[in-house]
């Protein structure tokens, strides 16, 4: 029964990670289909559109159900919860949730036409579903590492960095804002 529960939970993780790396993988191809000529937009964007939606309610939202069903079956018959890498994997699992709700929201965005998001911000959100992914899958293999201390460090040190590089990316999608054909002698904020 423990095997089928691990296979179980191995398989709705995967289409779980699956569909929230094809959602953020479309996002920046949505956006850029937003940009093209009305027709091309209005095709590509319908696509699109129709993609994400299947992705999202067909393949997403039942990876997630089985996904924490099986992990609490789990975690429950094999009594690991006082184990100090579980709640690493806790907090993360409840990350990964928090990034899948807000990819749900950038759906919702896109067909509102509400999107707002860069480019650039897309492909980080991207690149944050493979950092979890990868703390997911690395932390049952390597949990005699993870005791409570270890773990909780690994936690805010990851966490500082995710911030810093955040804000440096702001910082520098702050510093573009600047629209291009704007020069110097026509703007008085940009005179010396």
């Amino acid at each position: 029964m423990i095997q089928y529960l691990k296979i179980l939970y191995i398989f709705s993780l995967a289409f779980w990670f699956y569909s929230l790396l094809l959602l953020f993988r479309l996002f920046p191809y949505h956006q850029k289909a937003l940009k093209k000529e009305s027709y091309e937009k209005e095709i590509l964007a319908k696509h699109l559109t129709h993609i994400e939606k299947r992705a999202w309610f067909f393949t997403a939202w039942p990876a997630l159900i089985a996904t924490v069903a099986s992990g609490s079956f789990l975690v429950a018959k094999l009594t690991i919860y006082k184990e100090g890498w579980l709640h690493f994997v806790i907090v993360l699992m409840l990350a990964i949730f928090i990034h899948h709700s807000h990819a749900g929201k950038i759906r919702k965005d896109f067909i509102k036409g509400t999107q707002h998001r860069s480019n650039l911000q897309l492909r980080i959100l991207q690149f944050i579903t493979y950092i979890l992914l990868a703390l997911i899958i690395s932390i049952p293999f390597y949990k005699n590492l993870y005791n409570e201390l270890f773990g909780l460090s690994v936690l805010i040190g990851s966490t500082i960095i995710l911030i810093t590089l955040i804000f440096t990316i702001r910082k520098k999608l702050k510093k573009k804002s600047i629209p291009e054909n704007i020069t110097k002698t026509e703007s008085p904020l940009l005179k010396n």
